[in-house]
């Protein structure tokens, strides 16, 4: 909230506010899913970016992949891809492998969400590897257990339950609550159509208990929240 407060007040001051600023508040906004205001600022940290004496591709790259998200999120899918085309095409043209992965990965999920499987399997299988090989294991623990998942509704059940079992090995080297909660479900999911129904029970317990604690906080950390804490 100060930092919406700050750089609102910059903006009507016509004062110069650094890219970072509209990033910080973009990648915040997004966590707590505010993602028209999320997409707003986004964009105006690309243009910042893009205007810089000091531009930092990766950076570039990482508010037009946050734009995408908002979109994304907001199941507006047509607009997600685009901007996800243009951070993969700047991430290629730059040579910035974790980042082509990232975009793989992201627009993986929306082919999942189509239902065209098997797209959403070979972009989330090249996250994966791009990412592993980058050792970035919390990003290539979630693409992997987003492999699963479309390995499942294609009906690979033990591959898919092998690729959740060393994605929770990935996310214990590095570990992010958000995507541990993510191979809790996907768990879940694999081991029901198994008829293993005893450790489908045992990973939906954890699955509801990360999940909640996660809700709190979002729920806690919304702009309407804020602005009445303030």
């Amino acid at each position: 909230m100060y930092g919406m407060s700050g750089i609102e007040m910059s903006e009507k001051l016509a004062r110069s506010i650094p890219p970072q600023s509209y990033q910080f508040l973009a990648e915040m906004l997004y966590k707590v899913r505010e993602y028209k205001d999320c997409i707003g600022y986004a964009q105006k940290a690309v243009a910042a970016w893009r205007n810089s004496r000091n531009e930092i591709k990766p950076f570039t790259i990482s508010c037009i992949n946050t734009v995408a998200l908002g979109y994304h999120r907001q199941h507006q899918y047509d607009s997600a891809i685009i901007f996800y085309n243009q951070a993969l095409q700047l991430a290629e043209k730059e040579n910035i492998p974790v980042w082509v992965g990232i975009v793989f990965g992201n627009m993986g999920q929306i082919y999942y969400d189509q239902k065209r499987f098997d797209t959403a399997y070979a972009l989330l299988k090249k996250d994966y590897q791009i990412s592993s090989q980058g050792r970035f294991y919390d990003n290539a623990g979630n693409s992997l257990q987003w492999t699963a998942r479309a390995n499942l509704a294609r009906g690979n059940k033990t591959i898919a339950l092998a690729e959740v079992r060393e994605a929770f090995e990935l996310l214990k080297m590095w570990p992010d609550a958000s995507y541990l909660k993510n191979a809790y479900f996907t768990s879940t999911q694999i081991l029901r159509q198994m008829n293993n129904y005893n450790s489908a029970f045992f990973y939906s317990n954890l699955y509801h208990t990360l999940n909640d604690s996660l809700e709190k906080i979002v729920s806690t950390s919304g702009i309407d929240i804020s602005r009445a804490a303030k």
